[in-house]
């Protein structure tokens, strides 16, 4: 047993992640950012779409 792996585990020491793991870790978190991005679209340019759903639901502007 290292000193390394009895080390506890925090946001400045997070656990090692084998590279399969770190692939998979990094392609969802580019895909959860690509989703977040394009929803931009709709939120700066007042897509008919957004303002209908905001309208139904009672909360536009």
């Amino acid at each position: 047993m290292t000193a390394e792996s009895t080390l506890p585990t925090s946001p400045s020491n997070p656990p090692k992640l084998s590279k399969t793991l770190s692939i998979v870790s990094w392609t969802l978190q580019l895909v959860a950012a690509g989703i977040l991005l394009q929803t931009l679209y709709f939120k700066f340019t007042g897509a008919d779409v957004s303002v209908y759903i905001f309208e139904q639901v009672g909360m536009e502007p």
